[in-house]
């Protein structure tokens, strides 16, 4: 894997391990039904956050009796119409669309959500240039949705080039007529990790796609996300349960190809790891600029974020979270830079210091897994997951 040595951005990974063997088995597993892991010393709980302490109950207006929604830190919950186990998340002015394993496209229309269209199969990602213009993508590939208004937009299957059994798992666009879509899994027969990376170059109904060449790599690309340079970043794994190899590409702006980002593990003690990162479970643009990547290294050792100056001079940053699985993540400028994932983890990171967001309303911890977040602004953004939908309300004055 080639390192790119020009106009490289910063980048900072976290790379999740899981100390024990049992601790291991559950963050490799889908989470979804086991049981949290035993507390660690070097995890956070919401009591512990240091995020807005005393802060005004999100509440504070609620009827006696009625059933609080929204956290200290005003993480609201909503009422999900159906049984939804929401991977991807995106938005356009006060409309938010959601789309979730079991084939559904839901959309918040400003109140309440409801199913806009339901039976397209497993759906995993989202992606859209306008409240009229949105790509969805999943087991059965690519649909486009369009209409005359959000309300009327229609979801049509899209014929693609490549091999059509590789799910698309991750969609991002720097436009209408830019926009990218990557999958990947395992081979039945072969066992071997398949790749499938696809370019839209339409502006209309997006029936120009290509086979970008990075589909040959022998990894199962699950994130594609862009850069404030303009650089595109695709990342993925071997796609297996114990992940032995993984790969990050990034296509620099005014560049015909992807280039290989070497990335180390390292421990502040011992240096540089042998293998290097194993398993890859989310990548995006941090807030400070700098690209986060959540995983977990091959070797039984705690979490470590790393950093790149530039070229092939590495720096890095060691943080121990001590966390399972780390599914999404998400900044903006100005803001803090967010991730989200297994047992109702979602954590900040000011630059200096992590927070545990406070997100219960309830007596009870939310456990639930969180795979996805998006936003337009520091204080109002949404968070899915597993029958699980929070939209994170700028403060209002009492």
């Amino acid at each position: 894997m080639r390192l790119m040595r020009e106009s490289l951005p910063k980048v900072l990974v976290v790379f999740l391990t899981l100390e024990g063997v049992a601790f291991g088995v559950a963050a490799c597993s889908s989470g979804d039904d086991a049981g949290p892991p035993a507390p660690d010393g070097g995890a956070l709980d919401e009591a512990s956050t240091t995020e807005d302490a005393g802060a005004a109950d999100g509440d504070a207006g609620l009827p006696d009796g009625a059933p609080r929604v929204c956290s200290d830190q005003n993480f609201c919950h909503t009422a999900l119409p159906v049984e939804a186990t929401l991977r991807g998340v995106w938005g356009h002015g006060a409309i938010v669309w959601a789309v979730s394993e079991q084939g559904d496209v839901l959309r918040w229309d400003g109140a309440a959500w409801k199913v806009h269209a339901a039976a397209l199969g497993a759906l995993y990602a989202i992606w859209g240039s306008s409240e009229t213009d949105i790509w969805i993508g999943g087991q059965g590939g690519l649909f486009h949705g369009t209409g005359a208004t959000s309300q009327a937009v229609t979801f049509e299957s899209v014929t693609t080039p490549g091999d059509e059994e590789i799910p698309i798992r991750s969609i991002w666009g720097a436009g209408a007529g830019d926009v990218w879509a990557v999958g990947g899994n395992v081979d039945d027969a072969t066992y071997m990790p398949r790749a499938r990376v696809l370019r839209g170059r339409a502006a209309d109904a997006g029936a120009s796609w290509s086979v970008d060449p990075l589909s040959s790599e022998p990894l199962a690309f699950s994130r594609v996300w862009g850069d404030n340079a303009g650089g595109v970043w695709i990342a993925g794994d071997d796609g297996s349960d114990f992940a032995q190899s993984s790969g990050v590409y990034r296509r620099a702006p005014g560049a015909d190809a992807f280039e290989g980002v070497a990335v180390s593990a390292y421990n502040d003690e011992e240096g540089p790891m042998q293998g290097g990162p194993g398993t890859l479970h989310a990548g995006g643009a941090g807030a400070d600029g700098r690209i986060v990547l959540t995983g977990r290294t091959l070797s039984a050792t705690p979490s470590f974020w790393f950093g790149a100056a530039a070229g092939d001079v590495w720096s890095y940053e060691a943080r121990d979270l001590n966390d399972p699985p780390l599914r999404a993540v998400w900044g903006i400028d100005g803001g803090a830079t967010w991730v989200a994932g297994d047992y109702g983890r979602l954590r900040s990171w000011s630059g200096t210091e992590w927070k545990q967001a406070a997100i219960m309303v309830a007596d009870f911890p939310v456990i639930e897994p969180l795979y996805a977040m998006w936003g337009t602004k520091a204080d109002d953004f949404w968070i899915v997951g597993k029958n699980i939908a929070m939209h994170r309300m700028p403060r209002t004055a009492p």
